[in-house]
């Protein structure tokens, strides 16, 4: 078989490819008809499914203190065989958990995918977007390009926590059964008695007033898949504004980070179109992340004594003086912090304080049902000031209506200081 990922310029030019076992190998097995076997169980052990060596059977695929016992067992039949041409290591790249650091073993499963050309799933998500505002502006190109480029949607996990999928399978065939009236049941089960009553109750038991297809088979048992978890976060446009009293659908605004139009963006989206045919927002804002001076990510795990959360700012700043800084950046865009603009926005604010602390002063005593003035009689500086009043309340008021915080308060900067 040919495939694209094999290269001119480094190795043989011949790659092992297991359909089983990864992604782009399942991709090339798929473009020609190859079966994705996957001989390794949910333990990492080989099975005994009559097509693996005896001498493999229970053999984890999986490290123990730096070896592979796997690997060390196949090589071992190859020597025995006299089919072992070489053996040699070398380093290479391999792909790790991000969250154990351990390596990833591939395996293709059977899964629960939503097809997202089905019904015109797909066509009725890209037709909707252009009825969302999308601040910035750009971010319509990126669901765009997000909703149009996504593979079906992968919605099954294979965890110990997390909401069940109410399917069923057979243990004599392996054929599996979702049904919507039977999902129905068990959600309104779990409503009433808990999201544990699915992994505590009998199947039989669950099935019980269940509206069964007459075709699914007798023998059947719960399937232990739970849901993608972002079909949850995807969903809570439904669990919240759908149905509180003080809340309505679709929501006024998502608001959230740039990398949310492939995540909640995304995810609500799709369900929103397939359940209700409609957007679940009016308008969506992303904004940028919190970099350093030197525009670096902040990482928890940072050594350095720096401020890393917002909470230390105000501690040494003030609240105030961080609500200006928030107010001040421009979101769309990385937010740098550091103490050195922290002190330009001390500086900042202490301006604006003090004009308004003077203004203040002047207003001491003013009484206005004695001491207003007709406009009419007013000297021009003053009256120029009220114009200049008015402008100002003008640009602050579009640009908060336009979330641009950073115009209204550059405008305040500016009219406090230089006014």
């Amino acid at each position: 078989v040919l495939a694209e990922y094999v290269t001119t310029d480094a190795g043989s030019g011949c790659v092992h490819t297991a359909p089983g076992h990864g992604l782009e190998d399942f991709q090339t097995g798929n473009k020609y008809g190859l079966e994705p076997y996957c001989p390794v169980r949910d333990d990492g052990t080989y099975a005994d499914d009559g097509r693996v060596p005896p001498e493999l059977v229970g053999v984890t695929v999986l490290e123990i203190d730096g070896k592979n016992p796997a690997n060390i067992a196949v090589l071992t039949i190859l020597k025995a065989k006299g089919a072992l041409i070489k053996s040699s290591t070398f380093e290479h790249q391999y792909p790790h958990c991000w969250r154990s650091k351990s390596p990833v073993v591939f395996r293709a499963l059977d899964q629960w995918f939503v097809g997202l050309d089905r019904g015109g799933l797909r066509a009725k998500a890209l037709a909707s977007v252009g009825q969302v505002k999308w601040i910035p502006a750009s971010g319509e190109n990126r669901i765009r390009a997000a909703l149009e480029g996504r593979p079906d949607w992968c919605i099954s996990r294979q965890r110990a926590w997390g909401v069940p999928i109410p399917s069923f399978y057979s243990p004599s065939t392996g054929e599996s059964y979702l049904d919507a009236g039977v999902v129905r049941h068990v959600a309104a089960q779990v409503a009433k008695q808990g999201g544990d009553w699915w992994w505590a109750t009998d199947v039989s038991q669950v099935l019980s007033g269940a509206p069964v297809p007459k075709d699914w088979p007798k023998d059947l048992k719960k399937g232990s898949d739970t849901l993608d978890v972002w079909i949850d976060s995807g969903s809570s446009h439904l669990a919240v504004c759908a149905i509180h009293p003080d809340l309505h659908w679709p929501a006024d605004l998502y608001l959230e980070g740039s990398d949310q139009h492939r995540g909640w963006f995304q995810s609500s989206l799709w369900t929103a179109i397939a359940v209700k045919g409609a957007p679940p927002y009016r308008s969506v804002l992303t904004h940028g992340f919190v970099v350093n001076e030197k525009r670096q990510k902040i990482s928890k795990s940072d050594n350095s004594g720096k401020p890393q959360t917002a909470d230390d700012y105000v501690k040494k700043y003030g609240a105030d003086i961080v609500r200006l800084w928030v107010a001040s950046e421009n979101y769309q865009s990385d937010i740098p912090i550091s103490d050195a603009i922290f002190e330009t926005i001390s500086n900042q604010y202490r301006g604006m304080r003090n004009s308004l602390r003077y203004q203040l002063g002047n207003l001491h005593d003013f009484n206005p049902s004695t001491d207003t003035v007709p406009t009419a009689k007013l000297s021009l500086i003053d009256r120029w000031v009220l114009v200049e009043t008015a402008k100002l309340i003008r640009e602050v008021s579009d640009a908060c209506e336009r979330y641009e915080f950073h115009r209204a308060a550059a405008a305040i900067a500016a009219f406090t200081t230089g006014t």
